[in-house]
């Protein structure tokens, strides 16, 4: 039972989300629509952005899946993008160096295990850098990000649970559906823009589920 894959048909893992097949079933986060709409709330949130970068690892299936999804995104939006690759921690940071060397005007943290293990020093080279950076969960803001978006994770493992259950007592893991999110949440941590010189939008304000001053 999954709780963290973001689109498993892309990635290779079941050819169709009503009925799955095999021994697999659980919870999509749609990470790689989820991280087209992250570029989109950076454009609002700096528009006059017109290079923006991602950190992240490309040989992760699901980091691939959202990076194909975000350069489609930046196509129309009409921002150059490009990846950072981070495949391990000591790559993390000549990854923000590298970004800066090419004056990337803001970044995106892909979603992958590695990248989320690496919070605290992403927070903190971002901050080194003053670079504007998004993120894929409130947790992330709570801890010094300047903003993020994504699924709720304790919502995703409290259904898991309830899959779980269903198995235990004698259901096929492939005749239950794999369910998409059903919240996502939007966080932004006023310290941080201060910090940055940054003035968050009204469009974003009333956006979000999370304000931290």
């Amino acid at each position: 039972v999954m709780v963290a894959v973001g689109d498993p048909v892309r990635v290779g893992l079941v050819s169709n989300l009503g009925r799955p097949g095999g021994n697999i079933t659980g919870f999509s986060t749609l990470s790689g629509e989820i991280t087209a709409k992250r570029l989109q709330l950076l454009k609002e949130l700096i528009p006059t952005a017109t290079r923006i970068g991602a950190i992240g690892n490309p040989g992760n299936p699901n980091a691939l899946v959202q990076i194909q999804d975000a350069e489609a995104a930046a196509r129309q939006l009409k921002i150059q993008f490009r990846v950072f690759t981070v495949q391990e921690a000591a790559q993390l940071e000549p990854a923000f160096e590298a970004a800066k060397a090419w004056r990337a005007q803001a970044l995106i943290r892909l979603t992958d295990p590695l990248q989320g293990s690496l919070r605290a020093r992403t927070i903190e080279l971002a901050a080194k850098a003053r670079i504007p950076m998004m993120y894929s969960a409130r947790a992330d803001v709570e801890a010094g990000g300047l903003i993020g978006y994504g699924v709720d994770p304790f919502e995703s493992y409290k259904r898991a649970a309830s899959y779980v259950d269903r198995i235990l007592k004698g259901a096929k893991p492939g005749d239950l559906p794999i369910q998409q999110p059903t919240k996502l949440e939007l966080g932004v941590n006023l310290k941080t823009a201060a910090a940055l010189n940054i003035k968050i939008p009204q469009i974003i304000l009333v956006q979000a589920d999370q304000v931290i001053e």
